[in-house]
């Protein structure tokens, strides 16, 4: 009597090749979430990349408007203006600046061809939801050659949680000022921008001389 020795039911092991196809569909797998996530990360790190680049580029223009400042005022609108709401942990705060900034065309060095604007830096809201603003630049021209064209108006910076513009008043930093017959222009300025990323909050920020703050007018001599 012959036994027969083919085994019939129960579990069998996992040859060989089945191994070798289950190492290769996992490594694929693997592969393809590390490659998403290696392109998500370069994605997020490029957007917030050009968002520092946008902030810095903001406070630039910031501050060349600011040395340009000008004692020219119209309708006894002071010729320098802060006003700043909110200032804690919850309520960020958000300033509203307004004075005038007197350039002089490229290449001109008659004083009489001088454009003279009302700059005016304000907060938006997004029409995204989440509290975000954008931070806007007008400039209408008071006296030149645009002195007919109509306002400018352009966004500076989205998704922005944070504008404080501070002053130098004597020895101390004022986020509340108006121009007083004495002393139309602070000394100097520094300012902080917040704005969200994909991730986190970003911060910048940067010191300004405002060079009209520091020449005395013949009513600041007088002044007690």
């Amino acid at each position: 009597m012959s036994r027969d020795l083919t085994r019939q039911g129960g579990p069998t092991g996992m040859t060989l090749i089945e191994i070798l196809v289950a190492i290769s569909i996992s490594t694929i797998i693997v592969g393809v979430a590390l490659s998403a996530y290696l392109t998500l990360s370069a994605s997020l790190r490029r957007q917030a990349d050009t968002r520092l680049d946008d902030a810095l580029t903001a406070l630039d223009n910031l501050r060349h408007d600011l040395v340009s400042c000008s004692q020219v005022t119209f309708s006894n609108t002071p010729a320098f203006e802060v006003r700043t709401t909110g200032n804690t942990d919850e309520t960020p705060a958000l300033s509203t600046l307004a004075f005038c900034s007197g350039n002089l065309p490229t290449k001109a060095n008659d004083f009489s061809r001088m454009d003279v604007q009302r700059i005016r830096y304000t907060l938006q809201p997004d029409t995204d939801p989440g509290g975000a603003q954008t931070l806007m630049r007008e400039a209408l021209t008071l006296w030149g050659s645009e002195a007919l064209a109509a306002p400018l108006s352009n966004a500076v910076l989205k998704n922005v949680s944070r504008f404080e513009m501070q002053v130098l008043e004597g020895s101390g930093w004022t986020n509340q000022w108006t121009s007083r017959l004495n002393r139309p222009f602070p000394r100097a300025a520094r300012v902080r921008l917040d704005w969200k990323s994909a991730r986190t909050t970003e911060t910048a920020s940067i010191v300004i001389f405002i060079p009209a703050g520091n020449t005395l007018s013949p009513q600041a001599k007088a002044a007690p």
